[in-house]
């Protein structure tokens, strides 16, 4: 993820976050709590009573489904231990979605003790079935090396044959590989080619991936009119990220002319959805009175909000805002007090003002060991980020 300064450079500067780039990965996880229902049985047209009888009967999908209704807490109450029970049953009679389902459960240790080995297995089982989203898991456990041996060509294997069964995750996972060449030669035309199969199929990750290309001219000259609307596609499905990044594009004038008003608009509709960033982002607007009435109390409180959901970037404004007495009262401890949250989530620039600030006593005892550690860690995080 890349910041933008908004002022220039040399001074602490209030920090706004953007997402123009790529931003699938491989960190793909079985969606415990969100269990798959064989699609032979019409569960929502079917009674308790009517699952339970056919479960009763030998029928495996309704015992699925009872298994998802037990974890997901719908028709009866929340057991992670009763779910488990009825996708135990399924699976002796050999129903590749339970596998998936209590593979996910061995995965998370809800319901049983935590197995990556047993979830292995599990997985292997359904994928061998034609599941295309145990195929997915197993890609990413191949990819990362989590609990199996790491092996670019068997995670390229698994993510083919689940593409090829239609899965929109799969090749907007395949996507990041030929953009990175992992275990294949690095094309940024493979990677559109894929990016563009998920993306018709309403996967919003590979609309947000398609559009960072065609922003960054990573194949072809910048297109404008392609990465808004592969992001307004997505914004159209809720998708946060593509809001973010179409009031970025507004508010920066980046392949779009400038208008505050319109970025301010889709970082209140990501906001209010839940997104952080936005929430940061608006913090900048109503501090600078971008498409907004400037209001610090407006801006202090986006901030506050993000840094509640875990922002380092609003943790790093709001100790700037009180370093400088910028709208609120001037309190150095309160400053190093945000740094502080901010550097232990990872920001680099918050450790280097937690160590000024120890280095100056301002706000904090002053102490050159605590402000060399985090001189150190800003050092070994920098290093760390520049590593492929």
């Amino acid at each position: 993820m890349r910041k933008r300064h908004l002022q220039a450079a040399g001074k602490s500067v209030l920090v706004l976050v953007m997402l123009l780039e790529s931003v699938s990965g491989f960190a793909v996880e079985p969606p415990v709590g969100v269990s798959k229902q064989a699609s032979s049985i019409q569960a929502p047209h079917l009674s308790m009573d009517k699952l339970l009888k056919l479960a009763k009967a030998g029928d495996a999908d309704a015992m699925n489904d009872i298994g998802t209704f037990y974890q997901t807490g719908t028709r009866v109450a929340q057991s992670d231990d009763m779910a488990v029970e009825w996708w135990r049953k399924a699976v002796d009679l050999g129903n590749s979605t339970a596998m998936y389902n209590l593979a996910a459960m061995y995965m998370k240790g809800k319901g049983v003790t935590r197995d990556s080995q047993q979830a292995l297995l599990l997985f292997q089982q359904a994928a061998n079935l034609g599941d295309s989203d145990a195929m997915l898991i197993l890609a990413v456990m191949y990819q990362n090396g989590e609990g199996i041996p790491q092996s670019e060509e068997n995670a390229l294997k698994w993510y083919l044959k689940s593409a090829s069964l239609g899965n929109s995750q799969a090749m907007t996972n395949l996507g990041v590989v030929y953009e990175r060449g992992r275990g294949v030669a690095q094309s940024y035309e493979a990677a559109g080619k894929w990016w563009e199969q998920a993306a018709k199929l309403g996967n919003t990750m590979a609309m947000n991936n398609l559009a960072a290309m065609y922003i960054n001219g990573k194949s072809n000259a910048p297109d404008a009119d392609a990465a808004v609307y592969w992001l307004m596609k997505a914004a159209s499905l809720e998708d946060q990220r593509a809001m973010n990044s179409l009031g970025f594009m507004y508010q920066a004038g980046t392949l779009l002319r400038p208008d505050y008003i319109q970025a301010v608009y889709w970082w209140k509709k990501a906001a209010n959805l839940g997104y952080t960033d936005s929430m940061s982002n608006l913090g900048i607007a109503y501090k600078k009175g971008y498409g907004v009435p400037q209001s610090d109390s407006e801006a202090i409180g986006w901030w506050k909000r993000a840094a509640a959901n875990g922002s380092s970037t609003a943790m790093r404004n709001l100790g700037l805002v009180y370093k400088q007495g910028d709208g609120v009262a001037k309190s150095d401890e309160e400053a190093a007090n945000w740094w502080r949250k901010a550097a232990e989530s990872g920001d680099v620039n918050a450790m280097i003002d937690l160590a000024f600030a120890y280095n100056q006593g301002k706000g904090v005892p002053r102490s050159e060991a605590e402000a060399e550690k985090w001189y150190r860690k800003a050092r070994e995080a920098k290093a760390a980020a520049s590593t492929p």
